[in-house]
């Protein structure tokens, strides 16, 4: 299930797997791809899993935006990667604006999405800046600002919430689908993390891991730090339920179960507790879905 437009009544479908499906025919193409490669100085073999890791993360996150996207809003997406989703929100006919910082572990994947939107020929508003120094002068205001696993990589939690409802709209929310490091566990690498000290495991890893820009991006953020940033602000956050046991359920998509081959093994009886993960408090769970909402003007 994917989240297109009616045609018929101007306001946003909750599936589409027909548009979405035309969309993933159109970003594979091979001659596409191969271009795409050769222009961004980036090996085919890495285009090719990004795309097909993108493309299942774009899906995914349309399917847990639909309860947060209507008709008529300005939306920005938050660490756009390759510009997927943002590239077929837009697609549909969606007012959106993504920013893609890039930085440490993701310098090819800010090469690319210029590059693959302006292939797709679809055009939308795009910042290229750091997350933290997102301004309503820079990029305007917006009634929904998401983001899928990114949060954990921005370099200041505070300053980019900070600075992400200063560009929200009075009614507006943030959403931020990402790990919750209060659970030890790391989904990246799939290895377990020292409790209370994730970022203390590094002592005990291995260079092949510790030495990548993908472990040096990582800011072990928490269901707990965002409490109090929200709290610190006046804003009001809340944990979506029924976060991990959908987790398991996406064990059934072949790409998501390669790249989790080791949870993936236990997927099948944990997907039977399904009615008990689903009871786990959601700020004890990992991936957490937080939406913030900021104080109402008196």
């Amino acid at each position: 299930m994917t989240v297109g437009r009616d045609d018929t009544s101007g306001t946003i479908a909750a599936d589409d797997a027909e548009g979405f499906a035309r969309f993933r025919e159109l970003v594979t193409e091979p001659e596409r791809v191969a271009d795409l490669a050769a222009a961004a100085d980036v090996e085919r073999e890495w285009l090719d899993s990004a795309l097909t890791v993108s493309l299942a993360e774009t899906e995914f996150s349309l399917r847990w935006l639909a309860r947060w996207l209507t008709d008529g809003q300005r939306v920005l997406e938050v660490g756009s990667g390759l510009g997927l989703t943002s590239a077929y929100l837009a697609s549909t006919g969606i007012d959106v604006c993504s920013i893609e910082p890039g930085g440490i572990g993701f310098e090819r994947y800010e090469r690319v999405n210029p590059l693959l939107r302006a292939s797709l020929g679809i055009a939308h508003p795009h910042l290229t800046m750091p997350v933290e120094d997102i301004s309503a002068a820079a990029a305007g205001t917006f009634d929904l600002v998401f983001s899928n696993n990114v949060l954990e990589h921005v370099a200041d939690v505070d300053r980019t919430m900070v600075a992400l409802s200063g560009v929200l709209r009075p009614d507006g929310v943030i959403v931020h689908n990402c790990p919750n490091y209060h659970v030890p566990y790391e989904p990246h690498f799939g290895i377990p993390l020292l409790p209370g000290w994730p970022a203390h495991t590094a002592g005990v890893l291995p260079s092949r891991i510790t030495s990548t820009g993908l472990w040096r991006s990582l800011n072990f953020v928490t269901a707990r730090q965002m409490r109090r940033i929200a709290a610190e602000h006046g804003a009001t956050v809340q944990f979506q339920r029924g976060v991990l046991a959908d987790a398991f359920d996406r064990f059934g998509e072949p790409e998501f179960a390669l790249r989790h081959r080791v949870l993936a093994r236990f997927a099948g009886p944990l997907r039977v507790l399904a009615p008990a993960l689903r009871r786990i408090p959601p700020s004890l769970a990992t991936p957490m879905i937080v939406s913030w909402r900021n104080a109402v003007p008196r």
